[in-house]
């Protein structure tokens, strides 16, 4: 088997279909799909066992990060990339391309294709070449749900922090260039669906980035500091974005948002996936 994507769902049986739907023209034989369901209650464990996915026993996990190692330790792809449900695989050429572009390498990504909460899509870059300090900062993004993993490498991380509620991906992002530096690759794979915790707390995410970036980097006294201020810069961006939706939205009235006027356009040859 080339590749394991492991799919997380609890109780979001609109998002699980979408999810699903993508997966239909992957080849079977060369790419599995497992659906670790955390014990849903709306239909989403019907559906994932209905399917002709590989359906994980139903049960609560604790969370999504248990969650998400339960299906990395059971599956048995060379690769393994994690598409949580109301995520959207884009096309297998890109995935297949991806593939060939990691071949006899740890781990890579590329740049994410995100629907925002305002209906409208966004290209997110992964912007600097990335290093451990501008992985740890931020400085270059790795989306996880359009990263990819050597499964046997991903499995000597040795599982997600459970300190960490919400920054778990963030801070394996990081263990992981602590081993090997990632491949980057400059086409999407995946599109993202915003409204997740991070979204929904992102302030407590960013504390949680904080502590792992101190953890991972060894940081102590005024390094220490230094990566506070990184966290007091970025919330206080995020409550100047606030006030800025603000003012869009009462002042600005029938115009784009100021985040949509502002984003990076989409490459052209990739607005066919959205159709």
């Amino acid at each position: 088997m080339l590749l394991s994507i492991v799919t997380v769902v609890k109780n979001d049986l609109t998002g699980l279909q979408r999810t699903l739907a993508s997966f239909s023209y992957l080849p079977e034989g060369r790419v599995e799909v497992l659906v670790v369901d955390g014990g849903s209650t709306d239909g989403s464990e019907i559906l994932a066992r209905s399917s002709n996915r590989r359906m994980i026993e139903s049960r609560p996990d604790g969370g999504i990060y248990p969650a998400m190692w339960r299906g990395a330790e059971l599956a048995i792809g060379k690769y393994l990339m994690f598409i949580n449900s109301g995520e959207k695989l884009l096309d297998y050429s890109l995935l297949e391309r991806a593939l060939r572009v990691l071949e006899g390498s740890q781990w890579g990504f590329g740049p994410v294709i995100e629907k925002s909460l305002r209906g409208t899509y966004v290209w997110t870059s992964t912007g600097e070449a990335p290093s451990l300090k501008k992985i740890a900062y931020r400085k270059t993004f790795v989306p996880f749900p359009a990263t990819i993993f050597n499964r046997k490498f991903f499995l000597t991380l040795g599982g997600f922090d459970s300190r960490y509620l919400i920054a778990a991906d963030y801070d394996i992002e990081v263990r992981a260039t602590k081993l090997a530096k990632p491949l980057v690759w400059d086409f999407p794979l995946v599109l993202f669906q915003s409204g997740g915790i991070s979204y929904t707390h992102p302030v407590r995410a960013w504390r949680e980035e904080h502590l792992s970036r101190c953890v991972n980097l060894n940081y102590s006294g005024i390094l220490r500091m230094l990566s506070f201020y990184a966290l007091s810069r970025r919330t206080l961006r995020f409550y100047a974005g606030k006030v800025l939706d603000f003012l869009d939205s009462n002042l600005l009235r029938g115009k784009s948002n100021w985040r949509d006027r502002n984003a990076e356009k989409i490459p052209s040859e990739f607005l066919k996936f959205l159709l």
